[in-house]
């Protein structure tokens, strides 16, 4: 019972600690779990340009039966016929009927017109229904532009790999 007596001040010392020590080790900072980063998304389609950077925009849905259908070629017979359109013009018209059956469940947007400075003055972008068919068609796509390049005989811009622009389409 003495001993008791004689560790009753130790404990309550010991108390007295804990309780002033508590509310200071409730206030240190702890290190809150970093969250991963948020990579910056991909361009889509429907988000590829200002609403305000061409004055003239164009977006054609299922381009390769557009391009083969009978209305649309009875509109550009007498074009490519009589209307001595640019070369630029047959090259593209040429592409396009070359290769309507890849392009036959794409979208292609044509935007003309720049309003800004340091804008290309034509856009086209073709968006295809998913990355595969986009990085199967990639090397053709790439192939028609060095050609157009050649033609025009100044630089165009880059083509983009389908993996950093390209995404599926949205149902």
């Amino acid at each position: 019972m003495k001993t008791f007596k004689q560790a009753k001040p130790l404990i309550a010392c010991v108390v007295v600690l804990v309780m002033l020590a508590t509310p200071l080790l409730a206030q240190q900072r702890r290190n809150a779990p970093r969250k991963p980063a948020v990579p910056e998304p991909a361009p889509t389609f429907d988000s590829l340009l200002a609403a305000d950077s061409y004055k003239v925009y164009c977006e054609i849905r299922g381009v390769g039966g557009l391009v083969r259908s009978s209305a649309v070629n009875d509109l550009l017979d007498p074009i490519m016929k009589l209307g001595g359109p640019p070369k630029e013009f047959k090259t593209v018209v040429k592409w396009l009927n070359a290769h309507a059956e890849v392009l036959a469940g794409s979208r292609m947007m044509v935007a003309g017109w720049s309003s800004r400075p340091n804008l290309p003055n034509v856009l086209i972008a073709i968006e295809f229904s998913s990355p595969e068919e986009a990085k199967k068609f990639y090397p053709e796509l790439r192939d028609f532009r060095l050609h157009l390049q050649r033609q025009l005989q100044f630089p165009l811009l880059s083509l983009h790999p389908p993996s950093r622009l390209i995404r599926p389409k949205r149902n």
